[in-house]
This record gives structure tokens, sequence and C-alpha cells, in this order.
């Protein structure tokens, strides 16, 4: 079956002006391709198209320290009896 460990990914990036008629074709091409080779790849999933968009900062960090740097009590309650 095709799918995520076979390498059926795929990434596309459209001019932001042509976006919103681009995305619908993208998809009915892709659905037109998976139904015309369906009868000898089996396929795990139908095409799907998923909207993005990049971080303009990018991949950052803060250190915090003190009260900040706690998580929320949940998660000490949920991992506190396995640390004991």
């Amino acid at each position: 079956m095709l799918g995520g460990m076979s390498g059926g990914g795929m990434g596309f990036i459209f001019d932001p002006a042509i976006k919103a008629e681009a995305e619908p074709r993208l998809l009915a091409m892709m659905r037109r391709r998976k139904d015309e080779l369906a009868a000898s790849i089996p396929f795990a999933m139908d095409p799907v198209v998923y909207r993005f968009s990049v971080n303009k900062a990018g991949t950052h960090a803060e250190l915090l320290t003190g009260d900040e740097a706690l998580l929320s009590p949940g998660y000490y309650l949920l991992l506190m009896p396995h640390w004991l």
C-alpha cells in the first residue's frame, strides 16, 4: 500500500495569489490519478491537501527559569508516581 513509510507524501508551494484556486485543482488531479491507478496499486487512503504556513520566526527557543519553567500541574501528577 502506498502511504507515509513508502514515500507517498509530496509537497507543493503555491503563489498566494492563486493558492485558493490551485488547492482544489491539485486535489482533483491527485484523486483522478489515484482512481486511474487503483486497479494496479492499492492505496491506503484518498489524497489529502493540508494547509501549512511558514513560521516567520523559524525554529527558536526561550530559556525559562524559576516558576516560568514549570510545566502544568497535571504533567507532574501523571509522572511523579513513575519517578518515585
